[in-house]
């Protein structure tokens, strides 16, 4: 009676997820071990696949290395940098262990100390290394939305819509904006190292470890995705079904590190003497979701970040910022999966929403929070084509095509017109 109850229980388990359409499974190795998430297709056809994603990405961004370097912070960064000019024990040391330019990244430091060794202060090479790290992020979408999802149509889509995005032109065509890249492209190995530690067996243990070296590889690329353990605490929650004692501890190590890194941070940066305004993030936050969409203007201004609005607005402001966070707890039962990948995009906005700038915070913020997006609106236009039949599909692979060519005319219009960031601002 007790085994048949279990069993019963897990059937009911299964049943919560498959009307989605989107599981983690578990590749099994010997033994019928899981030690990695099924991801279908062999390693030889996603390899190849990620290697044309990076390809497209170099395409679509071909039109950014006739750029110089900007007058915005490329000088300090890059340009009238000491410490990139040669890999050595002190210049290695400097960017670890210094705030550099009111900032704490040191990844993103040494990606340029990289691009300085193989090519000195060319503007040419530094801008291809940042369309490849743009294209290595593509390709860690593809996989995870293969992960996540099962489905190879919606992994492509996601990764394409990604490619096109308008929001990212800004983190990739401005040098000084690569700590988003590189902050992305650790972080997502980090969720999938994390995907196979939660498979179990032998390896889980060496899965953790590597899912908390590559996000604190990310965090030290940029404290913005210092939000992202509270993704993986959703996928715990929502898809695991795990307790929730068990899934805030092995979360201490993520926090206690980003933690750290944000002391550093907030040490070297100037404050602004703003407080948080609810109406203010509310607003922004309304901006972002219609960004996130690829049909806003490019680029923004946020509201100040001092508006002045009487009690009643900000009352509601802040029911309507609890509201918008806890809405997606009503999905969690029937989608877990695109539960998880709301609180991606939430999550990952609130280092933007809460910086009390007195200057424009811009589309470089979206970069990460897009990726959410984009497997969201692939799997949800896909999902649907599907319960419609083969039309359906055809229907909604129409629909996916227009918006990535819309978002493909509006990126090339983008690059085109960048000189310098304050030619688009």
């Amino acid at each position: 009676m007790g085994k048949k109850k279990i069993r019963q229980k897990g059937l009911s388990r299964h049943k919560t997820v498959a009307p989605a359409k989107i599981k983690i499974q578990a590749k099994q190795g010997k033994n019928g071990i899981a030690s990695m998430p099924n991801i279908p297709g062999t390693w030889q056809t996603n390899a190849i696949t990620f290697l044309l994603l990076v390809i497209a990405t170099l395409a679509l961004y071909v039109g950014d290395l006739r750029l110089g370097f900007f007058a915005v912070d490329d000088p300090q960064y890059v340009v009238e940098n000491p410490w990139i000019r040669g890999i050595t024990f002190e210049n290695l040391r400097h960017i670890l262990t210094t705030p550099y330019f009111a900032n704490y990244s040191p990844l993103h430091l040494f990606s340029y100390n990289l691009d300085y060794v193989f090519s000195g202060p060319n503007a040419f090479a530094f801008h291809l290394s940042s369309n490849l790290w743009g294209g290595l992020v593509t390709g860690f979408v593809f996989l995870l939305a293969l992960a996540l999802t099962g489905s190879r149509l919606v992994a492509v889509a996601a990764a394409v819509l990604f490619i096109v995005h308008p929001a990212h032109v800004e983190a990739i065509a401005w040098i000084s904006s690569r700590k988003d890249l590189v902050a992305a492209a650790f972080a997502l190995p980090s969720m999938l190292a994390y995907l196979c530690c939660r498979r179990g067996g032998p390896a889980a243990r060496r899965w953790y470890v590597a899912s908390v070296l590559l996000f604190l590889f990310a965090v030290a690329g940029k404290l913005s995705v210092a939000t992202f353990p509270g993704v993986l605490l959703a996928y715990d929650l929502f898809v695991d079904r795990r307790p929730l004692s068990r899934s805030l501890w092995d979360k201490v190590p993520f926090v206690l590190g980003a933690g750290v890194i944000a002391l550093i941070v907030a040490s070297a940066q100037p404050s602004m003497g703003n407080r948080p305004n609810a109406y203010v993030l509310s607003a922004a936050l309304l901006q972002n979701f219609w960004l996130l969409t690829g049909f806003g203007q490019y680029v923004i201004y946020r509201l100040p970040p001092n508006a002045t609005v009487g009690i009643g607005l900000e009352f509601v402001s802040a029911l309507f910022l609890l509201t918008v966070f806890a809405a997606p707890l009503l999905l969690a039962r029937r989608w877990p999966v695109v539960t998880v990948l709301i609180y991606w995009i939430l999550l990952a906005l609130i280092p933007a929403q809460v910086l009390s700038f007195s200057h424009p915070v811009t589309d470089r913020y979206l970069f990460f929070p897009s990726v959410g997006a984009v497997i969201l609106i692939a799997w949800g236009l896909i999902s649907a084509g599907k319960r419609l039949g083969r039309r359906g599909l055809i229907v909604a692979a129409a629909i996916l095509t227009v918006i990535g060519i819309l978002w493909g005319r509006t990126t090339l219009a983008y690059v085109a017109e960048w000189r310098d960031p304050r030619s688009v601002w």
